[in-house]
């Protein structure tokens, strides 16, 4: 247990390391900014007593979601490269979904559309399981791949296409998408649930609100979760 919470926090520390400074860290934590570069960079590894007090005053002060909060403002601006594309934001997105579904017990992860793949990559190293990248590109149009044709919530049709062997069959699946758009989870689960006859264990959506998923008849009955709504970023 201690070496898992040293460890954990490390990860933590790079990850923010990423979106703040070490001064504003230091603020945070009551830690000297030396010492945190120390952990950082790999110089110095915490005691398990330090460690738990940084970790409890980063997670007191909920210094995560407000990093995952800023990098969900930056899609609603227009910007997401400010966000997908920043390994920072990427893991602490992957780490609070991880704290969610870790006790469903997945047997892999598959991410919708292919810009989420950096926070599927962190959850799937987390869960330390199978990541499945699903795609609207024409290029994975073969036998490799199954694919699944549907109207989206905006009126424009869509391709979804999915490898045969990801997920593998039976396995216990979590859906990553970017909104709770109806018909693209319709058109996910689907894809899972009747042609590669995986079980869905839950749908993350970065945007929107569960309830924009309610009553949506989705076999399996999986856990419906939202990271906008996890953070309290909900407009």
């Amino acid at each position: 247990m201690e070496k898992g919470l040293r460890s954990m926090l490390v990860n933590l520390l790079v990850s923010l390391k990423d979106i703040y400074t070490f001064r504003e860290l230091e603020a945070i934590t009551g830690v000297p900014q030396n010492n945190l570069w120390k952990y950082v960079s790999l110089s110095m590894v915490p005691e398990e007593p330090t460690a738990k007090k940084i970790y409890e005053e980063i997670r007191s002060k909920r210094v995560i979601e407000k990093a995952v909060a800023s990098m969900i403002e930056n899609i609603r601006a227009g910007e997401e490269w400010k966000s997908y594309w920043r390994i920072g934001y990427c893991d602490l997105a992957g780490f609070l979904l991880y704290e969610k579904l870790q006790y469903l017990r997945p047997d892999a992860i598959v991410v919708y559309p292919e810009k989420l793949m950096g926070i599927g990559m962190s959850l799937s190293r987390l869960l330390k399981k199978k990541l499945c990248v699903a795609s609207s590109n024409k290029l994975c149009r073969s036998q490799s791949y199954v694919v699944e044709h549907y109207i989206d919530g905006y009126g424009y049709p869509s391709l979804i296409y999915l490898p045969r062997t990801c997920p593998p069959r039976g396995s216990r699946t979590v859906v990553l998408i970017e909104k709770t758009d109806r018909e693209t989870v319709k058109a996910v689960a689907r894809l899972i649930h009747y042609r590669l006859q995986a079980r869905l264990a839950a749908i993350t959506a970065i945007l929107g609100k569960p309830d924009d998923l309610e009553d949506l008849n989705i076999p399996d009955q999986p856990k419906i979760m939202v990271l906008e709504h996890m953070v309290g970023s909900t407009p």
